[in-house]
């Protein structure tokens, strides 16, 4: 609720420019940024994996909240709803249309790592930081180079579609063979490679030239150190050290 108010006052950014819901310009080119990124995505679980096998050998382990698992239709069907609709919706028109789209006035790459770094710190751990982190680079891109936000909205979707998808199979069949997950995350990464070697060839990943004149620790100090973003990143900060158990 706040970032929908939030979107209604960025008075020097036009509605399309803070949220643009518009269709992708090339549709082509869409469909090849979603299988790109949505392979990042994939791959990042490894980033995060190492991560946390890190974190375990120097005896840190990431607390782990009990959830009830449920194998009933209605169950199933409210946690597709939340993980892989609700979540890619809300989470894209708050980090990728308003924190994101006025943040690209003082660059493409600093909006990009700006906002993808608070959402990294919003999922509050550290494994979770590191894909969040990895998925919001990503994500960003991807609705630049698309200028829409419904690519950054489908890579959300596959990515989480996937998860709950994997984590439903697992608790409904045990014994699922993990040589199957493994064939697909390998077909998904391949497709997502390709993808992205087409873009190269028809010079696709592109980026407008930053029109601001501040220099890149200018940009750092005048949006971390404001009083807000500061009380919002300690409260980040606390929340992943509080996930560890050592």
């Amino acid at each position: 609720v706040p970032f929908f108010f939030a979107s209604r006052k960025q008075g020097f950014l036009g509605y399309w420019q803070v949220l643009p819901f518009n269709p992708p310009e090339k549709k082509g080119k869409a469909v090849l940024l979603v299988l790109t990124f949505f392979a990042v995505c994939i791959s990042a679980n490894y980033v995060a994996s190492f991560v946390e096998t890190v974190l375990s050998g120097i005896g840190l382990e990431e607390y782990e909240p009990q959830i009830n698992e449920s194998t009933s239709p209605v169950d199933v069907a409210l946690n597709f709803l939340c993980a892989a609709v609700s979540a890619p919706l809300i989470e894209e028109f708050v980090f990728r249309g308003v924190i994101m789209q006025p943040l690209r006035r003082y660059g493409e790459h600093f909006a990009v790592f700006a906002s993808a770094l608070l959402f990294g710190f919003a999922h509050s751990s550290p494994t979770g930081f590191v894909f969040a982190f990895i998925s919001g680079v990503a994500i960003g891109y991807a609705v630049i180079l698309s200028k829409s936000l419904w690519v950054g909205i489908a890579i959300h979707f596959c990515n989480n579609f996937y998860s709950v998808l994997i984590s439903e199979l697992y608790t409904a069949y045990p014994e699922l063979n993990s040589a199957v997950v493994l064939a697909l995350i390998g077909i998904i990464i391949a497709i997502g490679f390709v993808s992205f070697i087409v873009l190269i060839a028809k010079k696709e990943i592109k980026f407008e030239k930053s029109g601001s004149l501040l220099k890149t620790g200018a940009k750092i100090k005048g949006f971390f150190l404001s009083v807000p973003m500061v009380l919002a990143l300690a409260a980040f900060v606390y929340y992943i050290f509080q996930s560890i158990n050592s």
